[in-house]
């Protein structure tokens, strides 16, 4: 790593003193000479000039099977969630819940985003 940065220096003092020598003026000139060529073939690129050039497409989001699976892990989530909802009936219940709260805070939460995807 400190080989790799040496080296980056060494290059970029180089060029430095290399265009050092150079007005204000060619130094905006040189920049824009490397930059217009860049930006045109950047363009070229994108707008599908060549073969093999970067394509754009649109991203899909798989749609959810109902293998049987997913439909027993349905089941078992729905069964989950009655329960959950039972513990507030009761003081035990809630007692339970509220320690459910504070050992898995998210655990709830993913149950909520889970059924919001389901339904």
């Amino acid at each position: 790593m400190k080989q790799k940065n040496s080296l980056l220096k060494n290059l970029a003092g180089g060029l430095g003193r290399r265009t050092a020598r150079l007005s204000f003026f060619q130094q905006k000139l040189l920049l824009v000479v490397f930059l217009i060529p860049l930006m045109l073939y950047c363009t070229f690129l994108l707008l599908g000039g060549a073969k093999g050039s970067l394509s754009f497409s649109q991203i899909n989001v798989p749609i959810m099977t109902s293998s049987p699976e997913q439909q027993q892990l349905n089941k078992e989530m729905i069964a989950l969630n009655k329960y959950l909802d039972s513990l507030t009936q009761t003081a035990e219940g809630k007692i339970l819940l509220d320690s459910l709260y504070k050992a898995r805070p998210t655990l709830l939460d993913s149950i909520n985003e889970w059924k919001d995807k389901v339904n």
